[in-house]
This record gives C-alpha cells, sequence and structure tokens, in this order.
C-alpha cells in the first residue's frame, strides 16, 4: 500500500531565471532559494510558440499542441482563422483526470479554462470574459472568495492598462491587488477545504514583465511579492506533508525593435489586402480609426460592450484599422500570431508550389535580420491537430518582437514609449521541493512542459495516459516505483483526438 501523497502546483506565468537568480543571489527571493538549495531546480522549456494558451495547455495535458488543439491565440480551422478559446482543447487536464479517479482538486486561475470545470474546485481566469460572474465551480464558491479576498476579480482589470500610459505607480498597484487577490483566494480554499492535488498560477508577472521589464525596481518589488505568497504556500504543504513543484509556462526577455513581418511578406508579394470601400476612405480621411474609436468608446465600458455586440459585422469592416487589412482567402502566406506564418493551402494548384513558396519565404524572414531561425511546424510539434497551428514559427533575434500589423514602407520601429518592452522566450522555470524531493540542486538536462501533468498524475498514482508526450520526472522525486501507465484512458484520448479529426475535416468541407 503506497503512502498517499499530496501535491501543489504553483504557477509563475512567464517566471524566468533571468530575473530570479540574480535576486536570489542578493538574498531577495528567500522562498525561491530554499527550493534550490534544498530541492531541484532547472530550465523548463516551453512549446513552440512559447505562449500562454499552448504552454499551460501542454502543462496541464502533458501533450503538445498538435494534439491537444491549442496551437496559438489564433487557430486555423479549416479555411478559417479563428480565435482560440478552451472549447477546443482535445484532450483532458491531469486535474480531469486526478478528478475522476476520486482524487480532491483545488485549481485557482486556471488561464486556459472557461467556464469553469466540474473537477472539485475550479476558478477560471485569463480567458474569463470580463463581464462574467460564472467563474467558480462550483458557482456558490464566488460569494465566499468575494468575502475572503474583499472582492475577488479573475483577471487584473482594465484600469491596469488604462494607468500604463498614465499613471505607472497606479498601473502597477493594480497589478499588484490583483495577485494578492488571488493568493488569499487560494490560501482560502486550501485551508478550507479537503485536497490532494491544488495549483495556483500568478498571471501577474507577465502582465508585468511585458510594460515594465525595463524598470527593475517593479520587476524586483513583484517577484519579492510572490516570494511571499510562496512562503505561505510552503506552509500549508508543510502541515499536509505535500511536495510543492513551481512552473511558469515560458521565460522573458527584453525587447527594444518591432519587426512588422507581414510588410515585409506584403512587399515580396506574398500578401493581398482588402480593399477600402468609399465609407472606410472618407472615415481614414476624417481621422477615424479602429484605435481612435475604441480609445474615445472606452471612456464608456458600458457603451463599448453593447457595441461591441450590436456593430453589424460589415460595419465594423468599414471602420478603418491604423495599417492595411490583410486578405487571408487571397494571400499566400501571413502572420497572425506573434511568431508564427500562415501558408495559405487554397491559392496554390499543388503542394509542390505552396512548398516551395514556405521555403521562400523562410529565406526571407532569415535574410530580414530580425529572425534568427525557421522552423517548420511539424519539426517541434505533431499529432491530429497540426493544420490548426502556423506552419512556420519564427524564433527572433534578441531584442526584436513581432507585430501583426501591416503598414506598407515600415519593416521595423523601434518599441513605442510606454509600450510593451518585454516578450516570451522558451526558457522557463521548474522548482520541486518537499517531503519526497530529491535534494540535487541545479539540473543539468532541461526539462519540458510536457512532463509536468505526467509528474502530477505519477506523485497521485493516478495512472499516467500512454499518450502523453512528456514522462515522469522519476529521478527528481523518492519512491516512484509505483507509477502505472493507463493504457484505458490512453484509448479514450485517442478516440475523442479521432473524432476531433472528424469534425475539423466536416467544417473544412462546408466551408
Amino acid at each position: 500500500m503506497t503512502e498517499k501523497r499530496k501535491v501543489i502546483l504553483f504557477g509563475v506565468d512567464g517566471g524566468t531565471w533571468r530575473v530570479i537568480e540574480p535576486l536570489v543571489a542578493d538574498g531577495k527571493l528567500p522562498h525561491f532559494a530554499e527550493f534550490m538549495h534544498g530541492g531541484a531546480y532547472g530550465v523548463l522549456y516551453s512549446t513552440y510558440p512559447p505562449y500562454t494558451l499552448p504552454a499551460w495547455t501542454s502543462i496541464f495535458t502533458g501533450v503538445n499542441p498538435a494534439k491537444h488543439g491549442i496551437t496559438d491565440f489564433t487557430i486555423r480551422i479549416g479555411n478559417e482563422y479563428k480565435l482560440c478559446t478552451a472549447q477546443y482543447r482535445e484532450v483532458s487536464t491531469a486535474w480531469r483526470i486526478l478528478s475522476d479517479t476520486g482524487r480532491k482538486v483545488i485549481l485557482v486561475n486556471d488561464p486556459v479554462a472557461y467556464p469553469p470545470e466540474p473537477i472539485g474546485i475550479h476558478v477560471t481566469g485569463f480567458l474569463t470574459p470580463p463581464s462574467s460572474k460564472r467563474y467558480t465551480y462550483p458557482e456558490h464558491l464566488r460569494e465566499e472568495l468575494d468575502k475572503a479576498t474583499g472582492g475577488y476579480y479573475p483577471e487584473v482589470r482594465q484600469r491596469y492598462y488604462k494607468w500604463l500610459k498614465t499613471d505607472r505607480q497606479k498601473a502597477y498597484e493594480a497589478l499588484s491587488e490583483y495577485s494578492r487577490k488571488v493568493a488569499e483566494a487560494a490560501m482560502y480554499l486550501l485551508r478550507n477545504y479537503e485536497w490532494d492535488a491544488s495549483g495556483v498560477v500568478f498571471t501577474s508577472t507577465d502582465r508585468l514583465q511585458h510594460y515594465f521589464w525595463s524598470m527593475n525596481s517593479y520587476i524586483e518589488q513583484h517577484y519579492r511579492e510572490i516570494d511571499t505568497y510562496l512562503s505561505w504556500v510552503m506552509d500549508t504543504a508543510s502541515q499536509e506533508n505535500a511536495d510543492v513543484i513551481i512552473v511558469s509556462d515560458h521565460g522573458f526577455r527584453g525587447v527594444k525593435t518591432l519587426f512588422y513581418a507581414n510588410t515585409l511578406l506584403y512587399e515580396h508579394g506574398y500578401i493581398d489586402t482588402e480593399k477600402e470601400t468609399i465609407a472606410t476612405k472618407g472615415l481614414r480621411k476624417a481621422g477615424i480609426s479602429r484605435k481612435t474609436l475604441l480609445k474615445l468608446l472606452k471612456r464608456h465600458e458600458t457603451t463599448l460592450s453593447i457595441i461591441r455586440k450590436l456593430l453589424p459585422k460589415q460595419l465594423k469592416k468599414t471602420i478603418p484599422t491604423d495599417g492595411k487589412r490583410i486578405n487571408t482567402e487571397k494571400s499566400k502566406a501571413f502572420v497572425l500570431t506573434d511568431t508564427g506564418v500562415f501558408i495559405n493551402y487554397v491559392v496554390f494548384e499543388s503542394d509542390e508550389e505552396r512548398n516551395k513558396v514556405l521555403e521562400d519565404v523562410m529565406q526571407l524572414l532569415l535574410e530580414s535580420g530580425f529572425v534568427k531561425s525557421c522552423v517548420k511546424a511539424e519539426q517541434v510539434i505533431y499529432g491530429p491537430l497540426l493544420s490548426r497551428a502556423p506552419d512556420i514559427f519564427m524564433v527572433l533575434n534578441d531584442g526584436v518582437k513581432t507585430s501583426t500589423e501591416l503598414h506598407p514602407g515600415i519593416i521595423s520601429a523601434p518599441t513605442p514609449v510606454g509600450g510593451i518592452n518585454g516578450d516570451h522566450e522558451h526558457e522557463g522555470i521548474f522548482l520541486a521541493h518537499g517531503p519526497n524531493v530529491n535534494r540535487l540542486g541545479k539540473l543539468t538536462n532541461p526539462l519540458s512542459v510536457y512532463d509536468i501533468a505526467p509528474t502530477l498524475l505519477a506523485l497521485l498514482n493516478a495512472g499516467v495516459p500512454d499518450y502523453c508526450d512528456g514522462k515522469p520526472l522519476t529521478g527528481i522525486f523518492k519512491d516512484l516505483s509505483y507509477i502505472t501507465l493507463d493504457f484505458r484512458s490512453g484509448a479514450l484520448a485517442r478516440e475523442r483526438l479521432r473524432r476531433s479529426i472528424h469534425r475539423v475535416r466536416n467544417r473544412a468541407l462546408r466551408g
């Protein structure tokens, strides 16, 4: 009979060794230091692309994006390009498997789910619509969290982005308040409900580093706050004899240059743009664009939300963008996500023609001076939902971020003052500490985000599905000899994937 184990996942969105190691060396993150000196830590490599939706989904499922289906913020379904949501995930999370096998689960601020799932206790985060009050399962927990935190909300409020332009201190305070509420909600639930596996994800680090990367004092202050919340979790873990695993979905780096990849593709004939109507041209001459209109309407949030719902699609298209609009039906290659290039299947008469364009686009990007390397999607992700992903992933040079806008004549520009000055990179963080963790210090072998779900399942002996791309981290934890593979669960997942492919193909045919 195996001793019953407990585990807590502590998520730091965008957590990076670039920040943590120097602060630990200066004695400013004592609890992160305790993990490093008394447990195991190392680099956790992210997905292609290294972005929130695919990466956290891979952390929670143990499979790569072409299997779980959340390949990026924009995905290709047949011949259409859609904003990705949790409904497109085709594989069960470790949390769902744990719950289905009788383990008690608490998950707070899940950034890749909405609506909340019946997996014990589930609190959604990033994907929760701003006006939604339905972000907890069971629903009655919302009132409890409001009382415990002084008014809970599942994502940083929009005033944060407003204050970024007018008052950086106020913006920071709004972000800090949000992270504190997440921590208080998690601790309330951990202390008042039973659990075997629990998780809390702090997305505030990501929001902060995008806009404050060059402001070291704010970065240090917030990581020290996260270190305090880690101490709260460690106290609870100690009382429950639980292991704690810290992970990030990706790392972070500074950026100074915007690369307008679509402009480059446009100037080489790969992109067709939408023709402007007479009404659109008139609005542009009057100085009215989508950005200026949104800026005006944001002063009246209620009006904006109503207009977004009621404005006819064709009228929305009439309002000019600040750059040119890409015609995705006629274009050969275009960028709709920060590091991904889609090659349009429809406009080519043969696979040979399409493949030549793919190779030529990769070469063009490499010669631009902004791209370090180009990777074909099938080289780094694999599975039945590969067609949802961009065909090419760009790995950008240091200090470069891609813009998806198209401004003829502008290939690059400095990042705007007060705008984004930090962006994602593949190298994230992994740390483990607890009664069942071997004291290994720094790990020489890099780890993958795909390894986390199998490890959670193994620690609680819930069965590791055979479809997982990752593996349990058996060398880090003591006595995992009891691990089992759940082939039945794997068969169910494969059947679900098969049905998903069938749905995708039907949509394509209907399109």
